[in-house]
Parts: structure tokens; C-alpha cells; sequence
């Protein structure tokens, strides 16, 4: 039983799917200033070297 429920909770991606939100991430990134700026305040609190 427990088997099952993770197997419906846990999410399967195609490479379609994963092209498609990789295009996505990267035209949100491209075209909008907001996105940019909360992503590089996130990377700000983070241990990433920038």
C-alpha cells in the first residue's frame, strides 16, 4: 500500500515535458525583470558562487 501512494504521489516527466518547462524557464528569465530579480535574490541567500 505504501508503494502505491508514492508511486501516485511522485511526479514522471517525459522529454517532451522537460524541453518544454526548460524553454519556459528560460524565456520567463529572458523577458521579465521581476523574474530575474527574485531569482538572483534567491541565489543571493544561497552558498552558489556567483
Amino acid at each position: 500500500m505504501k508503494n502505491w501512494i508514492f508511486k501516485y504521489l511522485s511526479p514522471s516527466y517525459d522529454e517532451s515535458a522537460t524541453f518544454l518547462m526548460a524553454i519556459a524557464f528560460i524565456l520567463g528569465y529572458l523577458t521579465d525583470a521581476g523574474f530575474r530579480e527574485g531569482l538572483a535574490g534567491t541565489l543571493e541567500f544561497s552558498r552558489i558562487p556567483r
